[in-house]
């Protein structure tokens, strides 16, 4: 008896660190509260931007971005912002939230995940993204880029990120 018990215990001792909780963190941004994993940094967007349009209120990543958004042409139509980052890294993680306006959603959010595009709500394909995902959920619009490996984990780590998103009071 007393052999069975010197062989559990370093089964269980090795179990338990096998699965370590991941590090989250949970911040004020744009006047959201937000819970990502502290692997990812936060980047201010380039905030409202003049003839109205869909401009990211800020992006969260684990790798360094560039954030530029340059304004419409005087009277011109305004035509997005460009991707912070030029090539998404192995293992890369790209949110992008923005201020959704009047657009309704619906009621728990959808979340859909999919093969990337570089259509509406910006470009994913192009900077070697594998998966996106996006949610429309009270009037902020989720993009998030996602390349492999762990594509997966990265989705799950989104997922939870969207699910934390509450209007800071």
């Amino acid at each position: 008896m007393r052999g069975l018990a010197v062989l559990v215990a370093p089964l269980a001792v090795a179990a338990c660190a096998a699965t370590p909780a991941p590090a989250t963190v949970t911040e004020r941004l744009a006047g959201l509260r937000v819970t990502h994993p502290v692997a990812w940094t936060s980047v201010a967007g380039p905030g409202p931007v003049a003839a109205g349009g869909l401009a990211p209120q800020f992006y969260l990543a684990n790798t360094k971005l560039t954030v530029t958004c340059p304004p419409p042409a005087s009277g011109g139509i305004f035509e997005g912002c460009p991707a912070p980052v030029s090539t998404l890294p192995a293992g890369g993680v790209l949110v992008t939230v923005s201020d959704a306006g009047n657009l309704s959603e619906p009621i728990p959010p959808e979340v859909t995940a999919g093969p990337p595009t570089d259509d509406w709500p910006g470009p994913c394909r192009s900077i070697g993204g594998e998966r996106q995902i996006t949610s429309v959920l009270d009037g902020v619009i989720v993009s998030a880029c996602l390349r492999g490996p762990g594509l997966d984990a990265s989705e799950a780590a989104v997922r939870v990120m969207i699910a934390s998103l509450a209007r800071a009071g």
